[in-house]
């Protein structure tokens, strides 16, 4: 893993979680 692929998965699980919801949102428009 490099270092700008580990910067973009260090966010807390708060984010992660956020970016999970909006990909299920992004889901339920298609």
């Amino acid at each position: 893993m490099t270092e700008k692929t580990a910067s973009v998965f260090k966010p807390c699980k708060e984010r992660l979680s956020t970016i999970y919801d909006w990909h299920a949102e992004v889901a339920g428009d298609l």
